[in-house]
């Protein structure tokens, strides 16, 4: 569904931030992204829509070359696949309301009126676990967790193929985020969306992910199926990467995994 094939991202004469990355992501497959910071992670993510232009290589969706993609074919690709960012109060117009956000995503691509595009907003806000009276609101008056499922009814608006999730769940606490990690799972397994899940925290990628890709330094050092990197990192930055997370490995790590679940 989602092909990146030697893609470069430079900025002016500086090293690359992203480096002949080779990525693919199923259709209905999570697959995750895992970094320290500034590994290049999420400007990878950001060269699929556009908003980072790629200096080499090529992107595919669903088989259409996408690559610095213009026009229409930018308006199609951000159609087709979504991104959702780490800080919804900063992506969220704070004059609208959160319903009318949802509907002016979901009316881009929709020739229906006002009575059938607030029936859409309602059911929306009841697939993340919104209760649809809280479309009225605007988005200081909810909590960070209502605020990212928010974020998700808007991407789902567009009706998308790929979701990217760019740290989604970094800043909420880790009861609100087990309910967004489950609200992921259910939406994958009801829709068979396909998602690029970006994140430092390698545990929540156990638990999301089908297979996983970490980079280091602009490149991708090691991928392959999430349970076998997990048992057996083969690189040593994977190595340290799983070692230097207190979650991982026995009574902390199982704990976690019950929080999730």
């Amino acid at each position: 569904m989602l092909e990146l094939r030697d893609v470069t991202v430079r900025y002016g004469r500086s090293s690359p931030a992203v480096n002949r990355v080779d990525l693919d992501v199923g259709r209905g497959e999570a697959v995750g992204l895992v970094g320290e910071s500034g590994s290049g992670k999420s400007t990878l993510a950001r060269s699929v829509i556009g908003l980072v232009e790629v200096s080499d290589g090529e992107i595919r969706v669903d088989g259409t070359p996408v690559t610095n993609a213009q026009g229409r074919t930018l308006a199609g690709v951000r159609s087709r696949v979504q991104m959702i960012f780490q800080d919804p109060r900063s992506s969220l117009n704070p004059r609208l309301t959160v319903g009318e956000t949802v509907r002016e995503s979901a009316a881009i691509d929709a020739d229906e009126g006002r009575s059938a595009l607030s029936a859409e907003v309602h059911r929306l806000f009841e697939r993340v676990g919104l209760p649809p009276e809280l479309a009225s609101r605007f988005p200081h008056q909810l909590s960070g967790g209502q605020l990212q499922r928010v974020a998700i009814a808007r991407a789902l608006a567009r009706r998308p193929q790929v979701l990217l999730l760019d740290e989604i769940t970094a800043s909420l606490d880790v009861s609100v985020q087990a309910r967004v990690l489950n609200l992921l799972r259910t939406l994958r397994r009801e829709s068979d969306i396909s998602m690029l899940y970006i994140s430092h925290d390698l545990s929540v990628v156990r638990y999301l992910c089908d297979r996983a890709y970490v980079m280091q330094g602009g490149c991708v050092v090691e991928s392959g199926p999430t349970d076998d990197l997990f048992a057996s990192p083969q690189h040593p930055y994977t190595q340290s990467l799983l070692a230097a997370v207190p979650v991982l490995g026995g009574s902390r790590w199982r704990a976690r995994e019950r929080s999730v679940r």
